[in-house]
């Protein structure tokens, strides 16, 4: 009879689209673009969580702007105008005027001037920042400075982050996708939320990128599943993905699994009825 180590984690997967407010690129025209940065229940004492947002009225100026949140209470607003002036092969440079409000404090600080600049190393990689001077009326505060890095990372692209660990996405079903971590002696697939269920989607992953040493997996529905009455529908979401679980740590010949990608909080009351049949 196989056994199976099962273990509970909860993992934080950062994402940086594009450096957020502090690169010297424009979104485009009638384009939107938005970046998130999350300081997950606060672990870093100093950071923060903010949401950056970014519309381009023509292909040169935009209108930009951030919300950040600070556990210590000084929550902080910020919304100006954006302005490429050159739009190089390798370097792109932009100026910007805008006016953040701190919650708390009463006076507004003026962001100007500023100087943000993007350096495109390649093709996929990015060297990125801001040099703003922050005015509190005619005052001036100081001068911040904000460097960025990115490298894009395409579908099944290899990539070595050192000489004995490799990384590889995986594109899995509409908008999902799975990471695979290779190491010399550890090779552990990331499946987070991806909807491999059935036996011959599990086997044909299998046969294109073999067995796997560690798998992570969703082990609960997070989603909306029927209303309060329905609670068949709940009942069958979570057996489904309990025999998905069993189904993968089967086929892919694994010796741990570790299910997680379930964090998530029933907390209205015309949905707290998902909780009774939700795998905890």
């Amino acid at each position: 009879m196989k056994q199976y180590l099962i273990i509970l984690s909860l993992a934080v997967v950062p994402l940086f689209p594009s450096g957020g407010y502090d690169h010297g690129t424009s979104t485009g025209k009638g384009l939107l673009e938005l970046d998130f940065t999350w300081n997950p229940f606060n672990i870093f004492e100093q950071g923060q969580s903010y949401v950056v947002l970014g519309y381009g009225f023509t292909d040169r100026l935009d209108i930009h702007g951030y919300y950040s949140y600070i556990h210590d209470g000084a929550d902080n607003y910020y919304g100006g105008m954006f302005y490429q002036f050159l739009d190089s092969k390798h370097l792109d440079l932009a100026t910007a005027i805008g006016v953040r409000t701190i919650r708390g404090f009463s006076q507004n600080q003026l962001f100007m001037p500023q100087l943000l600049y993007t350096i495109h190393l390649s093709k996929k990689t990015r060297l990125g920042g801001s040099f703003v001077t922050i005015k509190n009326k005619s005052r001036n505060i100081g001068t911040t400075v904000d460097m960025f890095f990115s490298r894009e990372v395409y579908e099944n692209e290899k990539i070595n982050l050192s000489h004995d660990v490799q990384v590889q996405i995986i594109k899995y079903d509409f908008y999902d996708s799975a990471l695979i971590i290779k190491t010399p002696g550890l090779k552990i697939l990331n499946l987070n939320d991806c909807p491999m269920r059935e036996e011959n989607e599990i086997n044909k992953f299998r046969k294109k990128h073999g067995y796997f040493d560690t798998v992570l997996s969703q082990y609960s529905y997070a989603a909306w599943k029927g209303g309060a009455n329905n609670k068949i529908y709940r009942e069958n979401a979570a057996k489904e993905k309990l025999e998905s679980l069993e189904r993968q740590a089967t086929i892919l010949n694994c010796k741990t699994l570790i299910p997680f990608a379930n964090f998530v909080y029933f907390s209205n009351e015309l949905n707290s009825s998902f909780f009774r049949f939700r795998v905890l």
